[in-house]
């Protein structure tokens, strides 16, 4: 029988096999039945594949997608090319749902009609559970542009603990970006930004798994410092908002503090020249203004950074940095 889906479940894989299983059983298993879990295999090497495969012929339901190895981003972009429920969910494939997930945040969406419907999270650190306590506990509805701007970072960035109306995804186009690490920082801002309302349930229905997955996968520190690009990006497709003054300033905030972050923490040694230059590449006369004349004050180690790199740079300065920074 032919299921229009109320709800499409989004799981990029790439070589998960020891926490696949986990996964698909709490897709497979969500209370509401009126679902699809869209699964894109992006190039694993293990028995990831083969497992979604299993997946798929034993539950219509299951779409299964191989493709070469292209990043989280583009895994997610192809499951959003493919999602046809009235709401997009995204599991990490080394991550679980709750059993009424879908059903509760499903609820809350058509209740409020939400562009987001957003739930609370617990981490999961070997056989501990750790509670993600930086929101709130209870059931809210953010309407204001300022309300929903403070969602994303409440739920520390994260896309999978949001439900999200396909249909204005598609309308406003908002997709993961490529060649960008921090990807799901670029994500949740701008839909938070673009949202007209934002409902919260405080129940715990996902389940993050720490030190697995994507995030954990082989890489330069030299692809870290994409989030400087990402930053740039975000920055600019947010412009066609017009956004009111604070929250300008709290974005140009966020964008300096992570390129700062980017040098000091990311950055190896033998990388600081190129860090530095990509920072001074990025850099808009909007942000040394903002430097110039701050609208608060800054935290030592941001002020200090860009004492630095703007050529005013004192001993003390050179001192934290290092001597040769």
């Amino acid at each position: 029988m032919f299921m229009t889906p109320k709800v499409s479940i989004i799981i990029p894989v790439y070589n998960v096999e020891k926490y696949l299983r986990q996964c698909l059983d709490s897709a497979r298993n969500q209370t509401l039945r009126e679902t699809e879990v869209i699964c894109v295999d992006d190039g694993s090497t293990d028995g990831s594949g083969a497992i979604l495969d299993e997946y798929a012929a034993m539950d219509s339901r299951f779409v299964v997608v191989h493709q070469e190895n292209a990043g989280q981003s583009a895994a997610r972009n192809r499951g959003l090319e493919l999602a046809r429920g009235e709401y997009l969910a995204f599991l990490d494939s080394d991550d679980w749902y709750e059993p009424g997930l879908c059903a509760l945040a499903f609820s809350e969406a058509k209740k409020y009609d939400a562009d987001i419907s957003q739930f609370s999270f617990q981490n999961i650190e070997g056989k501990k559970k750790i509670p993600f306590d930086k929101c709130p506990g209870e059931h809210r509805l953010y309407e204001t542009l300022e309300e929903r701007f403070t969602t994303a970072a409440m739920l520390y960035y994260t896309v999978w603990s949001r439900l999200y109306r396909r249909e204005w995804i598609q309308k406003k186009q908002i997709r993961f970006p490529l060649g960008c690490s921090n990807e799901d920082v670029y994500f949740s801002t701008l839909a938070a930004l673009h949202a007209s309302r934002i409902t919260h349930c405080g129940e715990v229905f996902y389940n993050y798994r720490l030190g697995s997955g994507y995030s954990q996968s082989p890489t330069q520190r030299l692809k870290r410092l994409e989030v400087i690009e990402m930053w740039q990006k975000l920055w600019r497709d947010a412009q066609s908002l017009r956004l009111p003054e604070k929250i300008r300033n709290t974005l140009i905030f966020n964008k300096l503090k992570t390129y700062s972050r980017a040098y000091r923490r990311i950055a190896s040694r033998s990388l600081k020249t190129t860090c530095r230059e990509r920072i001074l590449a990025a850099m808009t006369s909007e942000d040394w203004a903002f430097l110039e004349n701050p609208p608060w004050k800054l935290p030592r180690k941001v002020r200090l950074f860009y004492d630095w790199l703007g050529g005013k740079g004192n001993f003390l300065t050179w001192l934290w940095l290092g001597k040769n920074p």
